[in-house]
């Protein structure tokens, strides 16, 4: 069985499908600034009261997705969150 160490870079040749209403987001430094917009306003749609819980999702899914480039990652999906309320990944 091949290890990490085997491959020179990352697969290309794969899809991921996810349910619906889930969200796809690219971790490229030229996309993903636009789709953690679009990922902040589909889960604060509705909710107008909370600019500064929006600001703080976006800054940490930001911040993740930057993580997640820099090791490798291409794209991370994200299920829906009702009202801005998300449970992170624990970090191990």
């Amino acid at each position: 069985m091949k290890t990490f160490s085997d491959f020179t870079s990352p697969p290309s040749d794969y899809n991921v499908i996810v349910p619906d209403g889930w969200f796809q987001l690219p971790l490229d430094p030229d996309d993903r600034d636009r789709a953690i917009i679009a990922l902040a306003d589909q889960q604060f749609r509705g909710v107008d009261n909370a600019p500064h819980l929006k600001q703080q999702f976006m800054r940490e899914m930001q911040r993740r997705a930057k993580r997640a480039y820099g090791v490798g990652a291409r794209s991370c999906t994200s299920r829906p969150c009702r009202s801005g309320r998300c449970r992170w990944p624990r970090r191990s």
